[in-house]
């Protein structure tokens, strides 16, 4: 690693984590509070502390580090480490970009050179909630992956004294700038969180964004013509007035409601010419005198008539009786038809009143299923779009609020070790850890969401630790990191 290539940043995050104390009894390792744990990169590319809280038995205790705070690029990104302790073991968590377990093996080329791969320091314990600069030489430790360490066999180690290779590594020997970058680190931005997790969230999540914000207009101009079609003809449908309703009916609809207005002539007028001709008729002749009667009569019978030929005079009378009788009941039977017709337009103008109105609810109700379902698109598009950002506002909260265990900015210098002190220049082996996969450490109850990486290192040691003459019989133990990822996500 070149100095041009790395600065040195240690990520004096403002959510560190705390995590483990031990006695310093190899058979008696047990988390307690105070205890500090770090771990990086072996060039101080980025750095995660932590300090121990009361959890109870089985709860895992998380921490953020600062996200964007790395120096490198995301290959050298932390997002943060969980623990947790039960009655049979203690889990270690570390979750990053996409460090694997074992990037940091140096090789050595045909000509004998040796490259210098970055890859991860050890697990560094202080065990007195001392930093660890100060409880150098009586630290615990856990070398896990391929470095450059003073030791190599894999396990938990006490009374460690650590130190940084960084230099030699054509790295920054030290993190005094630590606090500096720790108060200056900031949240990555929402495009670049997304870009993690992959083009479909990304897409849903732009999708979701524009769509929760678009105007009924925009909405249906979406969807089926047929919906946007129904929607605008519903729209003007349920504010028609009955006339233009009517106007929009067959004609003979809009005929039979302008009956119930027909006046007793325009009725006549729409009727048979010998309907109107027998109500003419009648209507003068109801009101006829013997003489008008007499008048319409052949000379001859208005002669016999008027020289008193009492037959003529009975028949004459006879016959103007029932001629005004006749004349009175066609006109009274018109005059009933005329109301009965009314009655009847009346009722049919009813009917297609009704109709209107129930037309007009149709219309509203064509609005109001539409313009639902949009609102309900919209509530589902904030809904997505919620549950997307929701991570990233956690993520967002955690670094700029304390965590239960964490580490402000201005306590960062208390607890790292501003030497740059990383990895295990000795120590005493005390027991073997066991690497674990991401079935067993889902088991274990580890929240696989909690933070952003794509790679998450992870092992437990048992507790209590077995006496050393026991300990041979778990050299076999996984030492593998499954494919060497525990956890790969869409990134």
């Amino acid at each position: 690693m070149t100095t041009s290539k790395f600065q040195a940043l240690i990520s004096a995050t403002a959510t560190a984590i705390g995590l483990m104390a031990s006695t310093g009894q190899a058979n008696a390792f047990s988390l307690g509070s105070g205890a500090i744990l770090s771990v990086g990169f072996e060039c101080n590319n980025d750095m995660a502390t932590l300090v121990v809280g009361n959890n109870p038995s089985g709860q895992w205790q998380y921490v953020d580090d600062a996200v964007g705070d790395n120096s490198g690029g995301l290959h050298y990104e932390l997002y943060g480490i969980g623990v947790m302790q039960n009655e049979r073991y203690t889990y270690f968590a570390i979750d990053a970009y996409d460090m694997q377990k074992d990037a940091g093996q140096d090789t050595v080329d045909d000509r004998g050179r040796i490259k210098y791969n970055v890859g991860w320091t050890d697990l560094l314990i202080s065990t007195k909630g001392q930093s660890i600069a100060n409880n150098n030489g009586s630290l615990m430790g856990i070398h896990f992956g391929a470095n450059s360490a003073g030791v190599s066999q894999f396990g938990l180690y006490e009374n460690v004294t650590a130190n940084s290779l960084a230099k030699s590594h054509n790295g920054y020997d030290s993190v005094a700038g630590v606090l500096k970058h720790g108060q200056s680190s900031k949240v990555i931005s929402i495009n670049e969180y997304l870009n993690q997790k992959g083009p479909e969230v990304k897409q849903a999540y732009d999708q979701a964004y524009a769509q929760k914000g678009w105007s009924l207009s925009t909405y249906l101009n979406n969807q089926p013509l047929a919906v946007k079609q129904t929607h605008q003809t519903a729209s003007i449908q349920k504010s028609w007035s009955l006339s233009t309703y009517l106007n929009n009916q067959p004609p003979e609809v809009k005929q039979a409601y302008q009956r119930k207005d027909w006046s007793f002539t325009t009725y006549l007028n729409n009727q048979p010419p010998e309907v109107k001709q027998a109500y003419t008729d009648a209507y003068a002749q109801k009101g006829w005198t013997l003489n008008t009667y007499l008048s319409k009569q052949p000379a001859a019978v208005r002669q016999a008539y008027n020289s008193g030929d009492q037959n003529t005079r009975n028949q004459i009378t006879n016959d103007y009786n029932q001629k005004i009788a006749q004349a009175t009941q066609i006109y009274n039977d018109t005059q009933t038809a005329y109301q009965h017709f009314q009655q009847q337009a009346q009722t049919r103008a009813s009917e297609i009143e009704a109709i209107y109105q129930q037309f007009k609810q149709d219309a509203q109700t064509r609005v109001s299923e539409i313009e639902t379902a949009y609102q309900q698109f919209k509530q589902d598009a904030q809904s997505r779009y919620d549950e997307i950002r929701a991570p990233y506002n956690q993520m967002a909260n955690n670094f700029q609020n304390s965590l239960f265990g964490a580490l402000s900015n201005e306590q960062a210098l208390k607890y790292f070790d501003t030497a740059g002190s990383g990895l295990i220049k000795s120590g005493t082996w005390v027991a073997e850890i066991e690497m674990l996969n991401l079935d067993q450490l889902l088991q274990a109850g580890y929240d696989k969401d909690r933070f952003l990486g794509s790679q998450t290192i992870a092992f437990r040691i048992p507790r209590p630790i077995p006496e050393p003459t026991t300990l041979f019989g778990l050299a076999g133990i996984g030492l593998a990191l499954a494919s060497g990822k525990l956890r790969q996500r869409n990134s």
